[in-house]
């Protein structure tokens, strides 16, 4: 994220990673309730979004042009999302499926 992660802000269901350097710069992971139903919603409701293979057992991504990504991504009934904001990286989505790839290998 280009400098020093500061500790980890907790809540019930995410956790918020945020850089030293840029206070805009940020991870965080959101953990979801409603499994495959609810990821299937989701995908349905939002607009400009692309499907991205090799995460989990399915995942899709948006992109803001406010310069943040979201990927959301489902692993067996483990639905999560990752938003990644990082204006000193210009292939932020790259960068998030790297990352969601490497959390859903873990689920």
């Amino acid at each position: 994220m280009g400098g020093p992660v500061a500790d980890p802000r907790q809540s019930s269901d995410s956790c918020y990673y945020g850089t030293q350097v840029a206070s805009s710069n940020s991870v965080t992971l959101q953990l979801i309730e409603g499994g495959r139903s609810k990821f299937d919603f989701d995908r349905g409701r939002m607009q400009r979004i692309v499907g991205i293979p090799g995460i989990g057992d399915d995942a899709f991504a948006f992109a803001s042009d406010a310069g943040f990504v979201q990927v959301y991504f489902i692993k067996g009934n483990g639905y999560a999302s990752l938003t990644l904001q990082n204006t000193r990286d210009a292939n932020r989505l790259e960068s998030a499926k790297a990352l969601a790839r490497r959390i859903a290998a873990r689920l």
